[in-house]
């Protein structure tokens, strides 16, 4: 019996895997110079939507057409990650609205309400002007903070869901791809239980990995599938 290659039982796995690439690709660039990190995923973004749409075909005709339940479980996939982003992207607006009328993020107005009190029975008027001075740069610090914490939380959210889908993709893509969804959700899981992983560093290792579990992918009509009867 001759070798089963792992395109021949993913016939869509060389275009996933070129689309991997050019996304991971993005994601790397994007945690090596993070302040052109989003523009460069979103020419990454439409770069691997154009280039995975003019060459799908050709990359997988020749192992014939993928079944029904492959394609669905794709379909299935991204609608799935295009709903839990969503839902994520509305609640994580609530809390970082939450964060900014913290207490504990409000320090500068905190500590006018004490000075007021400390001040009020001998001179209020120094009171109030110490409130005004200091309470617009408290409100911009509080404001970077939550900024700051909103957009980490915004970035694991999507890393962790976009992991999680892939184990979803696991019928049209197999082993490769499960393998990415697990160390893609190993790597957002490090960045929620560690605070000082540093965003750049996510950023970057996602995109290390989606790279290189693309190029597995891409190559895929060259590398055995062991577990294909």
């Amino acid at each position: 019996m001759g070798h089963v290659f792992l395109v021949d039982a993913f016939p869509l796995i060389r275009p996933g895997g070129m689309f991997l690439v050019i996304i991971g690709l993005g994601m790397a660039l994007g945690g090596a110079n993070m302040k052109q990190r989003y523009p460069m995923l979103g020419a990454a973004a439409v770069t691997a939507v154009l280039t995975t749409t003019l060459l799908a075909v050709p990359l997988s005709a020749p192992f014939g057409p993928p079944t029904t339940f492959q394609v669905i479980s794709l379909a299935a996939a991204v609608l799935i990650e295009i709903v839990a982003v969503a839902l994520a992207g509305r609640k994580l607006a609530k809390l970082k609205q939450r964060t900014l009328n913290s207490p504990r993020l409000d320090g500068g107005r905190s500590a006018n309400v004490k000075f007021k009190m400390a001040l009020e029975s001998s001179d209020s008027q120094a009171s109030l002007d110490l409130k005004s001075n200091n309470e617009p740069h408290a409100n911009r610090g509080s404001h970077l903070r939550a900024d700051a914490l909103g957009e980490r939380n915004q970035t694991l959210a999507i890393l962790a869901i976009v992991g999680a889908h892939f184990f979803v993709m696991a019928p049209a893509f197999g082993a490769p791809i499960v393998m990415l969804g697990a160390l893609a959700l190993g790597n957002a899981v490090a960045g929620a239980v560690v605070p000082h992983y540093p965003l750049s560093a996510l950023w970057f290792v996602d995109g290390a990995l989606k790279l290189g579990a693309g190029a597995v992918m891409l190559w895929g009509h060259r590398l055995q599938c062991w577990l294909c009867s």
